[in-house]
């Protein structure tokens, strides 16, 4: 008799097989077996636009410094991300927007020019 981890994965590859179909089963077992990768890239026109969303009062949007307060709400906002990683960033001149509420970091999103490593494509753009 399988495991019971082993009849729960059936019972997931059969749900998604007949919500999804094929394709999806496909995929989610190259996803498992670490030979599928799924990224998308946003490109975004540098011309000015008319602003279409202005923040409410307590919401503040900046860039994030490289002082130790920042980095350490930066860590209590992704703390599986190592200080190492953020400073190398920050270094490399990749620009981090973080939205605040209430003083404290609710967002962040990371744009860097040029090239730049992918590490969960394990690739370099």
């Amino acid at each position: 008799m399988p495991p019971a981890d082993s009849a729960s994965k059936l019972a997931q590859t059969w749900a998604a097989f007949r919500n999804e179909g094929i394709r999806a089963v496909v995929i989610k077992a190259l996803q498992e077996l670490n030979l599928y990768r799924r990224l998308s890239l946003i490109e975004v026109p540098l011309e000015p636009r008319s602003a279409r969303l202005v923040p409410g009062g307590r919401i503040a949007i900046r860039l994030l410094e490289g002082t130790e307060a920042d980095l350490q709400a930066y860590s209590r906002l992704r703390p599986d991300v190592p200080l190492e990683e953020v400073r190398a960033r920050l270094n490399a001149e990749h620009r981090c927007f973080v939205a605040s509420l209430d003083g404290w970091l609710a967002s962040a999103v990371w744009i860097a020019t040029g090239r730049v490593r992918i590490d969960y494509l394990d690739c370099d753009l």
